[in-house]
């Protein structure tokens, strides 16, 4: 008889649930959490620094392509609009990076399923960029910052081809990291009116193949993101699997819980000692009407 040896799953393979991340942050006091996020923070800033200028450029770039080919905004960005695109440039890398990269940190397993945008917006089912260590913040950025930044280089063609394809490229990124807010942008609604013309009535063959390569790719991306996962029914769960899926419920409501009380302790405290995705909407907005 041959023996073959069985198959395990490989253990890269295997996510790590938000809870696991989360679990020595959350047991310190919460004080103590602030300060780890303002470290996370510099060190998330000063990598970030380094590429700034082109990141910026980049984010010109859009915005002019934005204006001349959608008709959106002015072509021009104020000053804190630019900032916070930039920022949200470097989250996406952050985002990308770490979707199937094992992390050594955690013992080569995935990390969770990461979000962007505010802090406290994050459900308790999700894990924050911000929650991750600073060194894995580094890692990422130090990775991706200068592969996006070759590709904005080496985009060749046209102003109107280059400012299309950087559109698309940057939507395509927003559809994998944050789909739930891309897909309700009016530059989202605009490119693929866009794209749709240019399938139907441009007079050159290679324009017209190329947008419709573009639709294709969009409608794919979106159709694999409204796909529901759905799993065993719960009569058809092993107890022990019960059991398993109670005791994650259960860390899903504490880490609610927790953030609810971090959220009202940074509320609480001025906005110029807070890490930017900390701070509060309503601080913002206190700020701006003082």
């Amino acid at each position: 008889m041959i023996h073959r040896p069985r198959r395990h799953q490989p253990r890269a393979t295997r996510r790590l649930h938000p809870c696991q991340v989360l679990a020595k942050l959350l047991d310190r006091p919460e004080e103590e959490r602030l300060e780890e996020y303002r470290v996370r923070w510099r060190a998330f800033d000063y990598a970030v620094e380094s590429h700034r200028a082109e990141l910026g450029r980049r984010v010109d770039a859009l915005a002019e392509a934005e204006h001349r080919l959608l008709h959106l905004g002015t072509g021009q960005l104020r000053p804190e609009e630019r900032a916070a695109r930039i920022v949200e440039l470097a989250e996406r890398a952050v985002l990308r990076y770490w979707r199937d990269q094992p992390c050594r940190l955690f013992g080569g397993r995935l990390l969770p399923r990461l979000t962007g945008g505010a802090y406290f917006a994050a459900g308790p089912q999700r894990l924050h960029w911000f929650d991750l260590p600073a060194s894995l913040l580094r890692e990422a950025l130090e990775h991706e910052l200068p592969a996006l930044l070759v590709r904005r280089r080496s985009s060749p063609g046209s102003p109107d081809a280059a400012g299309l394809a950087l559109l698309l490229e940057d939507m395509i990124d927003g559809l994998r990291e944050r789909p739930e807010r891309a897909v309700q942008g009016r530059r989202f609604q605009r490119t693929l009116l866009r794209l749709t013309r240019l399938a139907v009535r441009s007079g050159s063959p290679a324009t017209r193949e190329v947008a419709v390569s573009a639709l294709e790719t969009l409608v794919e991306l979106m159709r694999g993101d409204g796909r529901s996962q759905r799993g065993r029914r719960r009569h058809d769960l092993s107890p022990s699997r019960r059991r398993f899926l109670a005791r994650r419920r259960e860390q899903a409501v504490a880490v609610a819980e927790e953030r609810e009380q971090f959220k009202a302790h940074c509320a609480g405290r001025p906005v110029s000692e807070l890490p930017p995705p900390l701070v509060v909407s309503a601080q913002i907005e206190s700020v701006r009407t003082a």
